[in-house]
C-alpha cells in the first residue's frame, strides 16, 4: 500500500510542496534551551502609522526572547509570544525591552501554564 493510499492528505501536501506553499521550521522546545517559562505580552501601541507599526514589529521579532508577534483586533494592538529563563528574566524582557519604546502605551503579561499544538495545517478539501 503506498503512503498516498493510507494518507489521502499526503497527495495534497506534496502538490503543495512542490508549489512552494509548504514551509517547513524547526520546532525546538524553549525548556530544553534553558528558557521554560513563556508569556503572551498584550501590547497596546500607537500612532497606528504603517512606519510606525513597521518599526515596532522588526524591533519586536529582533529581541531573542521572541518566538512570533501578531498584529491583532481588539482592545490590544499586538500579542507578543515570547520565552524567558525565569520570572527576573521575563520581567526585563517585559519591562526593560517594550515600555522603553515610545510607541508602547501599555504591557499585560499573559503567563502560559501549558500548550497545546493541533495536527498539521492541511489544504481544504
Amino acid at each position: 500500500m503506498t503512503e498516498t493510499a493510507t494518507h489521502p492528505w499526503v497527495g495534497s501536501v506534496q502538490r503543495c510542496s512542490s508549489r512552494g506553499k509548504v514551509l517547513v521550521l524547526p520546532q525546538l522546545d524553549p525548556a530544553a534551551l534553558g528558557l521554560p517559562l513563556q508569556a503572551f505580552l498584550a501590547v497596546r501601541a500607537g500612532p497606528h502609522h504603517r512606519p510606525v507599526v513597521d518599526q515596532f514589529v522588526a524591533y519586536v521579532l529582533a529581541q531573542s526572547h521572541t518566538r512570533a508577534a501578531y498584529l491583532v483586533a481588539g482592545p490590544d494592538d499586538f500579542l507578543i509570544h515570547v520565552t524567558a529563563r525565569d520570572v527576573e528574566d521575563l520581567q526585563r524582557v517585559a519591562v526593560d525591552a517594550l515600555t522603553l519604546r515610545p510607541e508602547v502605551m501599555s504591557v499585560r503579561t499573559n503567563l502560559v501554564f501549558q500548550a497545546w499544538h493541533g495536527g498539521p495545517l492541511l489544504p481544504p478539501t
